[in-house]
């Protein structure tokens, strides 16, 4: 089903599960550098609130709910699925940034307010079928165990890559009303199409590319602004990811453009790269 410029709604929400957190983490760290300059009381904080950065940073989460929104509209239950990822992983970040539970709870209940508001909001056929889940869950059922098969057959390398279509001609063997073009799982259509020639370096690649960021975080280099950013990228390329074992968003040029920036914010190595 089309959705803004998307063919597929599913992958629109893929681009706003990436998108979201960046703009959440901008929110954040923008209200944490605020507030070490704030006195803590209610006439500190509206008076902030009324300066151009206070405006900025209102921008921003309004963006951030708009985005949100969307997402929900959709009606793609990955994409709330996804989303419900995000928040939870914003408040673990915000009681190890803080180290405090109690910063981490409100986090994680001022995101899921927001969450829920929106979700009302959308009505009750966004509720049904997020709800209501079991024709999605056996249509992917009937398109992993034609593409098991595939793998038997073809182990080493695979069927080659952009061929899932063409060989679903003979493999498939269910759901003859439809034809499976894509696997609606990113990892297993990387064994399909490769096979163990491409999955072994992609699963290498991906190893390095988690290992590359968690040093970024440990090295503890960054300003809380820059912290945030980075901590909204990496939720983002989480979120993304656990879309990809039931669809095929990063498949999308936009996405997967997208994909890249909020990795390169991940890996970013603030003044620059050290010898």
């Amino acid at each position: 089903t089309p959705f803004g410029p998307f063919i597929n709604k599913n992958h629109f929400a893929g681009w706003m599960l990436m998108a979201i957190p960046l703009a959440v983490g901008v929110a954040i760290g923008r209200a944490e550098h605020a507030t070490k300059h704030l006195r803590g009381d209610w006439r500190s904080l509206l008076s902030w609130l009324s300066t151009p950065e206070g405006g900025r940073l209102q921008l921003l989460v309004m963006a951030a709910v708009a985005m949100g929104a969307s997402l929900l509209l959709t009606r793609s239950r990955s994409g709330v699925a996804g989303l419900l990822f995000s928040i939870l992983l914003f408040g673990i970040a915000a009681h190890r940034r803080f180290r405090s539970a109690r910063a981490g709870l409100a986090a994680l209940a001022s995101l899921l307010t927001i969450f829920v508001a929106v979700f009302v909001l959308a009505g009750a056929e966004l509720t049904a079928r997020v709800t209501s889940r079991l024709d999605a869950v056996e249509l992917r059922k009937n398109i992993w165990s034609d593409s098991v098969r595939i793998i038997r057959d073809f182990p080493l390398a695979g069927t080659g890559l952009n061929t899932f279509g063409t060989a679903m001609i003979r493999y498939q063997t269910t759901q003859r009303d439809l034809h499976f073009q894509e696997a609606h799982n990113d990892y297993l259509q990387v064994v399909v199409e490769g096979g163990a020639l491409l999955a072994i370096p992609a699963a290498v690649a991906l190893v390095l590319m988690v290992r590359a960021v968690r040093r970024r975080f440990a090295a503890g280099e960054d300003d809380s602004r820059t912290y945030w950013i980075r901590t909204g990228a990496a939720i983002g390329l989480l979120a993304i990811a656990l879309q990809s074992a039931v669809e095929f968003s990063l498949q999308m040029p936009g996405n997967t453009a997208l994909f890249v920036v909020l990795l390169a914010i991940a890996l970013h190595e603030p003044g620059g790269v050290h010898a």
